[in-house]
């Protein structure tokens, strides 16, 4: 599979998504967390992508999307396959990560990978209260 050439328009990491009405509802973006305490778990956490792929695909993409933790473990993971039938249009994917556990504080990342393909990474930084 030879990847394909993806823009991330964006990533978010949330307290919840859903689409309505083809509108994308997003709530409780975060881009840092704080606790007093660790380890601190979410029952549901939600990250939503939306990417514009340059040029279609024979085959479905993968899109993964991981959590990592200071020390480089996946914490948490949403794979989800797709099709690329038109170039330069916006596909947008809502995953859903079930019990996720932050064991630290520390500088965790939020990364996007496309077959296998790191293509966009962000910090997520946990922090104790």
């Amino acid at each position: 599979n030879i990847m394909i050439s993806t823009k991330v328009n964006f990533v978010h990491l949330c307290e919840y998504a859903s689409l309505s009405d083809g509108k994308l509802n997003v709530l409780g973006v975060f881009e840092g967390l704080t606790s007093p305490g660790f380890p601190i778990i979410f029952p549901q956490l939600y990250v939503v992508t939306n990417l514009t792929f340059l040029e279609t695909s024979e085959e479905e993409v993968t899109q993964e999307i991981q959590i990592l933790s200071p020390n480089g473990d996946v914490v948490s993971k949403y794979p989800v396959s797709f099709p690329v039938m038109e170039s330069n249009k916006r596909i947008g994917t809502i995953g859903q990560l079930n019990n996720v556990s932050f064991k630290e504080a520390g500088q965790y990342k939020l990364k996007v990978f496309i077959d296998g393909i790191e293509v966009k990474s962000e910090d997520l930084q946990i922090e104790r209260q």
